[in-house]
């Protein structure tokens, strides 16, 4: 959790104002959502459907395209 709000104070910036994408939910979506980011898991193989608690990501894609054509919206 320590390298998610070193970087957010190096960016200086909030958690409430962060995306972090990553594909690991232990560490990555974990990491994220105890500091407050918008989680986004990329699960390119489908294999992350049984997340529980702070494994649970606030969204799930399956490639990068998909997050891009989420934020042209």
């Amino acid at each position: 959790m320590k390298i998610f709000q070193e970087s957010l104070s190096k960016l200086k910036t909030t958690a409430e104002k962060t995306v972090f994408v990553g594909d690991n939910p232990s560490s990555d979506v974990m990491g994220a959502n105890r500091v407050g980011m918008f989680s986004v898991l990329i699960d390119r193989y489908g294999v992350n459907n049984e997340l529980e608690g702070l494994q649970v990501p606030n969204l799930k894609i399956s490639s990068f395209e998909e997050m891009k054509s989420i934020f042209e919206k």
